[in-house]
Protein backbone atom coordinates (compact mmCIF):
# COMPACT_ATOMS: atom_id res chain seq x y z
CA UNK A 1 0.00 0.00 0.00
CA UNK A 2 1.13 3.37 -0.71
CA UNK A 3 0.59 5.87 2.43
CA UNK A 4 0.36 8.96 -0.04
CA UNK A 5 0.43 12.72 2.03
CA UNK A 6 1.03 13.23 5.63
CA UNK A 7 -2.54 14.12 7.97
CA UNK A 8 -2.06 16.19 11.08
CA UNK A 9 -4.16 14.66 13.65
CA UNK A 10 -2.39 12.40 16.24
CA UNK A 11 -0.62 13.29 19.53
CA UNK A 12 1.03 10.25 19.45
CA UNK A 13 1.99 10.09 16.03
CA UNK A 14 4.94 12.09 14.02
CA UNK A 15 2.81 13.16 11.65
CA UNK A 16 -0.10 14.04 13.77
CA UNK A 17 -1.15 17.21 15.95
CA UNK A 18 -2.51 20.83 16.12
CA UNK A 19 -0.86 24.09 16.54
CA UNK A 20 2.11 26.04 15.44
CA UNK A 21 2.74 29.02 13.71
CA UNK A 22 5.33 31.80 12.70
CA UNK A 23 4.41 35.63 11.94
CA UNK A 24 5.46 37.02 9.18
CA UNK A 25 5.81 40.63 7.48
CA UNK A 26 3.90 41.03 4.28
CA UNK A 27 6.41 40.66 1.64
CA UNK A 28 8.35 38.14 3.61
CA UNK A 29 8.71 34.59 2.20
CA UNK A 30 5.54 33.22 4.91
CA UNK A 31 7.68 30.24 7.34
CA UNK A 32 6.03 27.07 8.65
CA UNK A 33 3.42 27.33 11.93
CA UNK A 34 6.47 25.81 13.82
CA UNK A 35 8.79 27.61 16.04
CA UNK A 36 6.05 30.17 16.24
CA UNK A 37 5.31 32.58 18.89
CA UNK A 38 2.09 31.87 21.11
CA UNK A 39 -0.97 33.26 20.13
CA UNK A 40 -3.04 34.82 23.01
CA UNK A 41 -5.58 36.60 20.92
CA UNK A 42 -7.45 34.54 18.42
CA UNK A 43 -10.17 31.98 21.34
CA UNK A 44 -12.21 31.19 18.49
CA UNK A 45 -9.32 28.83 17.55
CA UNK A 46 -9.74 25.89 19.64
CA UNK A 47 -7.86 22.94 20.74
CA UNK A 48 -9.96 19.44 19.69
CA UNK A 49 -9.35 16.27 21.57
CA UNK A 50 -10.41 12.75 20.19
CA UNK A 51 -10.80 10.56 23.95
CA UNK A 52 -10.62 10.85 27.41
CA UNK A 53 -8.53 13.37 30.18
CA UNK A 54 -5.68 12.09 32.46
CA UNK A 55 -6.22 12.80 35.76
CA UNK A 56 -4.62 16.30 35.67
CA UNK A 57 -7.19 17.13 33.10
CA UNK A 58 -5.09 17.16 29.92
CA UNK A 59 -5.95 15.37 26.92
CA UNK A 60 -5.16 12.26 26.73
CA UNK A 61 -6.26 11.20 23.52
CA UNK A 62 -5.13 12.34 19.70
CA UNK A 63 -5.42 15.93 19.05
CA UNK A 64 -6.14 18.61 16.68
CA UNK A 65 -7.10 21.85 16.11
CA UNK A 66 -10.38 23.59 15.42
CA UNK A 67 -12.81 26.98 15.23
CA UNK A 68 -15.63 27.61 16.79
CA UNK A 69 -17.82 28.55 14.31
CA UNK A 70 -21.13 28.95 16.66
CA UNK A 71 -21.66 29.20 20.09
CA UNK A 72 -22.23 25.22 19.91
CA UNK A 73 -20.65 24.64 16.91
CA UNK A 74 -16.81 23.65 16.28
CA UNK A 75 -15.28 23.21 12.49
CA UNK A 76 -12.43 20.51 12.33
CA UNK A 77 -11.30 18.16 10.02
CA UNK A 78 -13.39 14.71 10.21
CA UNK A 79 -9.95 12.61 10.36
CA UNK A 80 -9.70 13.84 13.77
CA UNK A 81 -12.43 12.24 14.88
CA UNK A 82 -12.73 9.34 12.86
CA UNK A 83 -10.31 6.49 11.40
CA UNK A 84 -9.53 5.70 8.30
CA UNK A 85 -9.01 2.53 6.16
CA UNK A 86 -6.30 3.58 3.91
CA UNK A 87 -6.28 2.67 0.00
CA UNK A 88 -3.46 2.28 -2.51
CA UNK A 89 -4.69 5.78 -3.37
CA UNK A 90 -4.16 8.70 -0.75
CA UNK A 91 -7.39 10.13 -1.69
CA UNK A 92 -9.54 6.61 -2.08
CA UNK A 93 -8.84 5.94 1.39
CA UNK A 94 -11.67 6.27 3.35
CA UNK A 95 -13.84 6.93 6.85
CA UNK A 96 -14.50 4.47 9.57
CA UNK A 97 -15.44 3.89 13.01
CA UNK A 98 -14.52 6.73 15.49
CA UNK A 99 -10.97 7.10 16.85
CA UNK A 100 -11.59 6.20 20.56
CA UNK A 101 -14.68 5.29 22.50
CA UNK A 102 -14.26 7.96 24.58
CA UNK A 103 -16.77 11.33 24.67
CA UNK A 104 -14.81 14.24 22.32
CA UNK A 105 -14.08 17.52 24.46
CA UNK A 106 -13.14 21.06 22.95
CA UNK A 107 -11.42 23.17 24.85
CA UNK A 108 -10.85 27.30 24.34
CA UNK A 109 -7.72 27.26 26.93
CA UNK A 110 -4.30 27.95 24.93
CA UNK A 111 -3.77 24.48 25.32
CA UNK A 112 -5.09 20.98 25.95
CA UNK A 113 -1.65 19.27 26.75
CA UNK A 114 -0.53 21.69 29.92
CA UNK A 115 -2.04 23.32 32.56
CA UNK A 116 -5.41 23.07 33.68
CA UNK A 117 -7.48 23.43 29.61
CA UNK A 118 -11.39 24.28 30.29
CA UNK A 119 -13.34 21.63 28.39
CA UNK A 120 -16.71 21.32 26.72
CA UNK A 121 -17.99 17.70 25.79
CA UNK A 122 -18.89 17.30 22.35
CA UNK A 123 -22.74 15.97 21.77
CA UNK A 124 -22.57 15.09 18.36
CA UNK A 125 -20.13 14.97 15.48
CA UNK A 126 -21.59 16.09 12.22
CA UNK A 127 -20.23 15.14 8.99
CA UNK A 128 -20.97 15.02 5.29
CA UNK A 129 -22.70 11.95 3.60
CA UNK A 130 -19.75 11.33 1.58
CA UNK A 131 -17.25 8.72 2.97
CA UNK A 132 -13.95 9.44 1.01
CA UNK A 133 -10.62 11.14 2.32
CA UNK A 134 -9.99 14.14 0.44
CA UNK A 135 -13.71 14.92 -0.42
CA UNK A 136 -14.88 14.80 3.14
CA UNK A 137 -12.15 15.87 5.83
CA UNK A 138 -14.65 18.46 7.22
CA UNK A 139 -16.96 18.04 10.32
CA UNK A 140 -18.81 19.92 12.64
CA UNK A 141 -18.86 19.16 16.67
CA UNK A 142 -22.17 19.98 17.94
CA UNK A 143 -21.41 20.84 22.21
CA UNK A 144 -23.50 19.96 25.41
CA UNK A 145 -22.64 23.19 26.72
CA UNK A 146 -22.42 26.38 24.54
CA UNK A 147 -18.99 28.53 24.72
CA UNK A 148 -19.88 31.91 26.27
CA UNK A 149 -19.20 35.33 23.97
CA UNK A 150 -17.22 36.29 27.29
CA UNK A 151 -14.63 33.27 26.57
CA UNK A 152 -14.57 33.23 22.77
CA UNK A 153 -16.68 34.95 20.03
CA UNK A 154 -17.06 32.32 16.82
CA UNK A 155 -15.49 33.32 13.41
CA UNK A 156 -17.98 33.42 10.56
CA UNK A 157 -17.94 31.15 7.61
CA UNK A 158 -17.58 31.45 3.84
CA UNK A 159 -18.77 28.92 1.95
CA UNK A 160 -19.90 31.31 -0.91
CA UNK A 161 -16.63 32.71 -2.75
CA UNK A 162 -15.03 30.19 -5.22
CA UNK A 163 -12.06 30.28 -4.08
CA UNK A 164 -10.41 28.57 -7.64
CA UNK A 165 -11.70 31.34 -9.44
CA UNK A 166 -11.03 34.03 -6.71
CA UNK A 167 -7.53 33.17 -5.29
CA UNK A 168 -6.70 35.03 -2.37
CA UNK A 169 -3.13 36.48 -2.60
CA UNK A 170 -2.23 35.50 1.15
CA UNK A 171 -3.63 33.33 3.71
CA UNK A 172 -3.58 33.24 7.61
CA UNK A 173 -3.82 29.98 9.88
CA UNK A 174 -4.49 29.58 13.16
CA UNK A 175 -3.64 26.11 15.08
CA UNK A 176 -2.45 24.34 17.35
CA UNK A 177 0.19 21.71 16.28
CA UNK A 178 4.07 21.16 16.61
CA UNK A 179 6.94 23.05 16.90
CA UNK A 180 8.97 20.22 14.97
CA UNK A 181 7.66 18.02 12.28
CA UNK A 182 10.64 16.20 10.09
CA UNK A 183 10.47 12.54 8.00
CA UNK A 184 12.67 12.01 11.91
CA UNK A 185 11.57 14.16 14.48
CA UNK A 186 8.36 16.09 16.16
CA UNK A 187 7.94 18.12 19.07
CA UNK A 188 4.65 19.22 19.81
CA UNK A 189 5.38 22.14 21.83
CA UNK A 190 2.56 21.18 24.39
CA UNK A 191 0.33 21.86 21.55
CA UNK A 192 -0.59 25.56 22.27
CA UNK A 193 -2.40 28.32 19.77
CA UNK A 194 0.09 29.88 17.52
CA UNK A 195 -0.79 32.08 14.78
CA UNK A 196 0.88 32.43 10.44
CA UNK A 197 -0.21 35.35 8.94
CA UNK A 198 0.91 35.96 5.15
CA UNK A 199 1.05 32.53 4.02
CA UNK A 200 1.18 32.24 -0.05
CA UNK A 201 -1.40 30.96 -1.62
CA UNK A 202 -0.19 28.31 -3.80
CA UNK A 203 -3.28 27.03 -6.01
CA UNK A 204 -6.46 25.71 -6.57
CA UNK A 205 -8.75 24.04 -9.26
CA UNK A 206 -12.33 23.31 -10.54
CA UNK A 207 -11.24 20.88 -12.86
CA UNK A 208 -10.26 17.28 -11.49
CA UNK A 209 -8.59 16.84 -14.98
CA UNK A 210 -5.75 19.52 -14.22
CA UNK A 211 -5.24 19.17 -10.43
CA UNK A 212 -2.56 21.12 -8.56
CA UNK A 213 0.83 18.89 -8.35
CA UNK A 214 3.23 19.36 -5.66
CA UNK A 215 6.33 17.82 -4.56
CA UNK A 216 5.55 14.91 -2.40
CA UNK A 217 8.18 12.98 -0.41
CA UNK A 218 5.62 10.46 1.18
CA UNK A 219 4.07 10.25 -2.27
CA UNK A 220 7.08 7.10 -4.22
CA UNK A 221 7.79 6.96 -6.66
CA UNK A 222 6.55 10.32 -8.16
CA UNK A 223 7.23 11.98 -5.26
CA UNK A 224 4.54 14.32 -6.24
CA UNK A 225 1.00 14.76 -4.71
CA UNK A 226 -1.96 15.67 -7.64
CA UNK A 227 -3.98 17.88 -4.96
CA UNK A 228 -8.10 17.38 -6.58
CA UNK A 229 -10.60 20.32 -6.26
CA UNK A 230 -11.46 19.54 -3.16
CA UNK A 231 -8.35 21.47 -1.46
CA UNK A 232 -6.62 24.54 -1.34
CA UNK A 233 -2.95 23.89 -1.87
CA UNK A 234 -0.98 26.90 0.13
CA UNK A 235 2.59 27.33 0.83
CA UNK A 236 4.92 25.97 4.43
CA UNK A 237 2.53 26.42 6.89
CA UNK A 238 1.34 23.67 9.27
CA UNK A 239 2.81 20.57 11.70
CA UNK A 240 1.22 17.40 13.39
CA UNK A 241 -1.21 18.29 15.17
CA UNK A 242 -3.20 21.58 13.12
CA UNK A 243 -5.77 19.44 11.37
CA UNK A 244 -8.90 21.17 11.50
CA UNK A 245 -7.13 24.58 12.24
CA UNK A 246 -9.25 27.63 10.57
CA UNK A 247 -8.27 29.03 7.45
CA UNK A 248 -8.66 32.39 6.29
CA UNK A 249 -7.91 35.53 3.27
CA UNK A 250 -5.53 37.11 4.83
CA UNK A 251 -6.82 40.21 3.53
CA UNK A 252 -10.07 40.28 6.10
CA UNK A 253 -7.64 38.32 8.82
CA UNK A 254 -7.47 41.72 11.28
CA UNK A 255 -11.57 42.25 10.47
CA UNK A 256 -13.86 41.76 13.41
CA UNK A 257 -16.36 39.63 11.59
CA UNK A 258 -13.22 37.30 9.55
CA UNK A 259 -14.61 34.64 7.86
CA UNK A 260 -12.91 31.19 7.86
CA UNK A 261 -12.69 29.50 4.39
CA UNK A 262 -10.83 26.31 4.61
CA UNK A 263 -9.49 23.49 7.26
CA UNK A 264 -6.03 21.94 7.84
CA UNK A 265 -6.36 18.51 5.77
CA UNK A 266 -2.78 17.45 5.60
CA UNK A 267 0.94 18.43 4.86
CA UNK A 268 3.18 17.23 1.77
CA UNK A 269 6.93 16.73 2.60
CA UNK A 270 10.15 17.86 0.39
CA UNK A 271 13.51 15.80 0.19
CA UNK A 272 14.48 17.19 3.44
CA UNK A 273 12.68 16.06 5.57
CA UNK A 274 10.15 18.83 6.15
CA UNK A 275 6.90 20.21 5.43
CA UNK A 276 6.53 21.77 1.59
CA UNK A 277 2.91 22.51 1.32
CA UNK A 278 -0.49 22.25 2.82
CA UNK A 279 -3.54 20.72 2.07
CA UNK A 280 -6.93 22.73 2.55
CA UNK A 281 -10.28 21.15 2.68
CA UNK A 282 -12.51 23.78 0.87
CA UNK A 283 -15.86 25.46 2.14
CA UNK A 284 -16.99 26.90 -0.90
CA UNK A 285 -17.47 22.96 -2.30
CA UNK A 286 -19.67 21.65 1.40
CA UNK A 287 -22.01 24.50 0.78
CA UNK A 288 -25.11 22.56 1.50
CA UNK A 289 -23.81 20.94 4.03
CA UNK A 290 -22.44 23.75 6.01
CA UNK A 291 -25.53 26.01 5.35
CA UNK A 292 -27.63 23.43 6.41
CA UNK A 293 -26.13 22.99 9.74
CA UNK A 294 -25.68 26.66 10.28
CA UNK A 295 -29.30 27.29 9.90
CA UNK A 296 -30.34 24.73 12.12
CA UNK A 297 -28.05 25.36 14.79
CA UNK A 298 -29.82 29.42 14.43
CA UNK A 299 -33.25 28.30 14.66
CA UNK A 300 -32.32 26.12 17.57
CA UNK A 301 -30.87 28.94 19.46
CA UNK A 302 -33.29 31.53 18.71
CA UNK A 303 -31.43 33.70 15.86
Amino acid sequence: MMKSVAILSMVCSGLAACGGSQLGAPGEEAQQLLNAPVDPGHRFSVGVCAGGVNPDGTCAGDQCSGTLVADDLVLTARHCIYDLEYADAWCDSTFAGPLSSETARVTTSASGAVGAPKWYEVAETIVPAGTTLCDNDLAILVLRTAVPASEARPARVDWHHDYARHQPAEVAIVGRGGIVDTFDDFDGGDFTRRVLRHIPFVCATNDATKPCNVVDYTSPPTNSFAAPPSYLVVGKSVAGGDSGAGVFDQRDFGRQDREVIGVVAASTYGEDGSTNFSLISRLDTHAGFLSDVLQRSRRHCGH
